[in-house]
């Protein structure tokens, strides 16, 4: 049972309109459906996450990948990825083993998911970051040889 009740309306109350209420319908069928699968995606997106960005940085943490500014900026963003990967990850696991253990009403808990969310924004919005800067060098360069011609 849920400590805060808040109710939640899908459409203004008092509508006894038919598409609306199929409407209404379909909607909670797509929600129900996607709530028996969300934690099941997350592991999975969590997990591809991790290993791809960290074969990514092997990749192209060699000596002669590093050469290349871009290479290096698309290193960057994995580094950035594998950061946000690694502490889904972690608070996965937390989350797993909390539930045996109560940890999650522990304080201890909620340090962590304050240094995990400010962690998770930290890195998501540096690989954003690199990744438009990225893009505005691809798109100098592209008008400068554009220029040369």
């Amino acid at each position: 049972m849920p400590t805060c009740f808040q109710p939640t309306y899908l459409l203004p109350p008092h509508n006894n309109s038919t598409f609306s209420f199929e409407v209404v319908q379909i909607l909670e069928a797509i929600n129900d459906f996607y709530s028996s699968i969300r934690l099941h995606v997350f592991y999975s997106l969590t997990l591809m996450s991790f290993v791809l960005n960290f074969a990514i940085l092997i990749v192209l943490s060699h000596k002669q990948m590093r050469k290349l500014g871009v290479n290096v900026m698309m290193m960057s963003i994995a580094f950035c990825d594998f950061g946000c990967a690694l502490f889904a990850g972690i608070h996965l696991v937390l989350e797993h083993i909390g539930r045996s253990m109560s940890i999650e009403e522990s304080w201890h808990f909620a340090i962590f998911l304050v240094i995990y969310d400010y962690l998770t924004i930290g890195f998501h919005s540096s690989s954003i970051f690199l990744g438009v800067g990225m893009a505005l060098c691809r798109i100098m360069s592209l008008n400068l040889s554009n220029k040369n011609r």
